[in-house]
């Protein structure tokens, strides 16, 4: 956006897509708090599309009246991960979104089968792709969507071959922009290393971290959605086995639309623990986020399930292999990792959904608590629905938005103002030093946080680094550095310290010229 190259260090690299949309507010903004409530005002407008599309889903696709379309639309837009996440900095909810479009658009492509449907479908894959690495698992199923349709409707071969073509086309784009950012970014040839995904599916000496792995995000799924994730893939594969159709629309899309959406999700739910097969933090063992993403399509084929013509004996079979499933998964869970893992550090954003259950320890997951309550939820909504499915679906919705509100209390409110207020050092800057003039930073004294935002907040100037272990000086006087780097420097002054970090603003004047020598 105009800016200097910022100093990244071993942090992750995602794809261009979502800094794209990000680009323009940098442009044309300068203060970091006007960037950030643009920031939050474009996933604000992604989080609402999220539910446009959710809402034409269900009532298109899944053959809900308007009334119940709009009710299980909003019930998985207010599910507490979706919510709060539109308040951050990152793309979840231009992910959200862009998942339910892409399934809008396989099932338009389906439906009536054309160039334009089917470029639409390929361009939205891509840009989902685009958006984050994990939507590569729709890449494949679109692909395979569209060649399925090119080989079985020889009449639709051109119109699926426009799709290939753009989806290719995205995927080929984004692949080079990622290329040559990471060529920038990183110029020394350095940089996160690739995590392996083949390697680790081909090396049986993890398998078992990966079974542990996909118990933990399963059992995570499960109760976080108070087992409407397990009611929405009852109702994706009753809709591939052609037990369900919309009253309008002959069974042959809507099946091909559910083996479409059952194939994105496990391969995507599969990826995610390959993902993480290793865990230096608590939240890896069950970890959510990655799913989350196709979560609230997931949600809304439960919600259909749930307010769908199901009988009694359905609605009560399906209640009980969803309680079996969740003791099922947690005991797998606790005993495979051991009741210690579960303590330590935590990174609530990524598992929220477990967190508004759990309110006693914040350096412990108690999965024991958790899945207790989830049963107890899932037990009282099964017989709720018994007579009253739509109560049951209020029930859950109503759980859903007071979950979110008490997480924003407890757990995404408070990790914000910590960084608030231990981060000061930044409006120093400007008290000390004329605008235009460059910040150095030593990497000696490098502190992930603290560097990222300083880059932001002092977006304005130059960022420039320098390595003091390495015998390295700052090009200008204006420094950053560990509280000791100035010392034994006569021209060095330290004139600000941060309370709670060792980041301290030290000001080098410039060497005065030395006396000319006698003649």
């Amino acid at each position: 956006s105009g800016g200097g190259i910022p100093y990244l260090g071993d942090l992750v690299f995602y794809h261009a897509g979502y800094p794209a949309l990000l680009a323009p507010l940098f442009r044309v903004l300068s203060s970091p708090a006007a960037v950030f409530r643009g920031t939050q005002t474009l996933n604000a407008v992604a989080a609402g599309a999220a539910f446009v599309i959710l809402v034409h889903l269900g009532q298109s696709a899944f053959g809900l009246p308007r009334r119940r379309a709009l009710a299980v639309a909003g019930l998985a837009s207010v599910y507490p991960a979706v919510l709060l996440q539109s308040g951050f900095e990152w793309p979840e909810s231009v992910f959200v979104a862009t998942f339910a479009g892409c399934s809008v658009l396989a099932w338009s492509f389906l439906r009536r089968p054309s160039a334009p449907a089917a470029a639409a479908l390929g361009a939205a894959t891509a840009f989902l792709y685009a958006v984050h690495p994990r939507g590569l698992s729709m890449v494949v199923a679109t692909a395979g969507l569209l060649t399925v349709v090119a080989v079985q409707q020889r009449r639709h071969a051109g119109a699926a071959t426009a799709g290939v073509a753009a989806l290719g086309a995205g995927v080929a784009i984004t692949t080079a922009v990622h290329a040559a950012s990471r060529a920038a970014l990183w110029a020394d040839g350095t940089g996160p290393a690739s995590i392996g995904l083949a390697e680790r599916l081909t090396n049986p000496a993890i398998w078992s971290e990966l079974a542990l792995r996909a118990a933990g995000q399963l059992w995570y799924l499960t109760v976080v959605s108070l087992g409407l994730a397990v009611l929405g893939v009852a109702f994706l594969v009753s809709m591939a086995a052609g037990r369900r159709s919309a009253p309008d629309v002959p069974g042959s899309p809507q099946r091909g639309l559910a083996v479409y959406l059952l194939v994105t999700m496990g391969a995507m739910a599969f990826a995610s623990v390959l993902q993480i097969t290793t865990h230096t933090r608590v939240d890896h063992l069950v970890y959510g986020r990655y799913n989350e993403g196709f979560l609230p399509v997931l949600l809304v084929a439960g919600g259909a399930w749930l307010l769908g013509p199901a009988r009694a004996r359905a609605r009560l079979g399906v209640a009980l292999g969803t309680v079996a499933a969740i003791l099922l998964l947690a005991t797998v869970v606790v005993t495979g990792n051991g009741p210690a893992a579960f303590y330590g550090d935590i990174a609530g954003i990524n598992v929220l959904g477990a967190l508004m259950m759990d309110r006693i320890d914040p350096d412990h997951l108690d999965v024991v608590v958790v899945t207790v309550v989830a049963l107890i939820a899932v037990i009282a909504l099964a017989v709720v629905s018994l007579r009253r499915p739509a109560v049951a679906a209020t029930l859950v919705g109503m759980a859903f938005l007071a979950s979110a509100v008490d997480l924003e209390r407890r757990v995404t409110a408070p990790v914000a103002d910590v960084a608030n207020h231990t981060y000061v050092l930044a409006p120093q800057v400007d008290q000390f030093a004329d605008a235009g003039v460059p910040v150095s930073y030593d990497l000696a004294a490098h502190d992930l946080l603290a560097a990222n935002r300083y880059q932001f907040q002092l977006m304005e100037r130059p960022f420039v680094f320098f390595d003091s272990a390495a015998g390295e000086e700052p090009v200008s006087g204006v420094v950053i550095a560990s509280r000791s780097w100035g010392e034994g420097r006569e021209a060095g002054r330290m004139v600000f310290a941060e309370p709670h970090h060792d980041q301290a603003l030290w000001i080098v004047e410039p060497a005065e010229p030395a006396d000319p020598a006698p003649v």
